[in-house]
C-alpha cells in the first residue's frame, strides 16, 4: 500500500497498485526521505496510469503527468525495494541542489 499526495488534501491511497501505462519521458531532480540529503537526476515517464484497489475495496485507475507521474513511479518503486538512487542517471553534489 502507498499513499501519494501531489495536490494538497487529495491523497491517493493505493492497495496493490500497478502501473499499466507509461508515456513519454522526463528527467528531473529527485530525492527521498529514505536517502536523506542526497539528490539525483532520474529518468521517469512523463505520464503514467495506475490501477489499484482503494480503501472502498473497489478497483480504480488514475493517470498523472509530470510531477504526479514522477511521484507515482517513485512510491510504487518502494514496494519493490527500489530507491530513486537505483534510477539515478547522475547523483548531484550538494552545491548543485537549490535550497
Amino acid at each position: 500500500m502507498v499513499v501519494v499526495e501531489v495536490e494538497e488534501n487529495k491523497p491517493y491511497i493505493m492497495i496493490n497498485p500497478e502501473i499499466i501505462k507509461r508515456e513519454g519521458n522526463q528527467q528531473d531532480v529527485e530525492g527521498c526521505l529514505s536517502v536523506p540529503n542526497q539528490w539525483g537526476i532520474t529518468d521517469r515517464p512523463m505520464k503514467v496510469t495506475v490501477r489499484y484497489t482503494g480503501l472502498d475495496g473497489k478497483e480504480h485507475t488514475v493517470s498523472g503527468s509530470e510531477l504526479a507521474a514522477r511521484a507515482f513511479c517513485h512510491e510504487l518503486d518502494h514496494l519493490e525495494g527500489i530507491l530513486f538512487t537505483d534510477h539515478a542517471i547522475r547523483m548531484l553534489d550538494p552545491d548543485e541542489v537549490e535550497a
